[in-house]
């Protein structure tokens, strides 16, 4: 009974850690993309970011250990990008973060804003 209590604890725990991933891209600019997410209660042993580039095949997970922020660099400002976010400990890995879509150029030629206009 104990060995099925600690295999739940654990479960409830990597459950917890999908809950709680919210991953942000705080900056972008040409081919550089930072991002930032809310931290998750230990046992946390890291995290693992994923990059897919369009429609193409997952690249294997960038291992970020347990830091809450990190600096992609080298991306074509020409593709599209999508990022997600796991955390891991010694009883697996927890399910993914909100996906989160990023095209490097796009904000080298931001919309114009319209600030005011009047009429005379």
């Amino acid at each position: 009974m104990k060995v099925l209590y600690k295999h739940l604890a654990n479960l409830t725990k990597i459950v917890l850690l999908c809950l709680s991933l919210f991953l942000f891209p705080i900056q972008s600019h040409a081919t550089d993309v930072s991002f930032k997410w809310t931290t998750i209660p230990d046992p946390l042993t890291g995290y693992n970011l994923y990059c897919q580039e369009g429609e193409k095949e997952v690249v294997a997970p960038i291992s970020l250990g347990k830091v809450t922020t990190h600096t992609l660099t080298g991306l074509s400002p020409d593709k599209t990008y999508h990022f997600w976010l796991t955390a891991y400990n010694q009883s697996g890995e927890s399910g993914y973060s909100k996906i989160v879509t990023i095209s490097p150029n796009s904000s080298l030629n931001p919309a114009p804003i319209i600030i005011n206009i009047s009429m005379k």
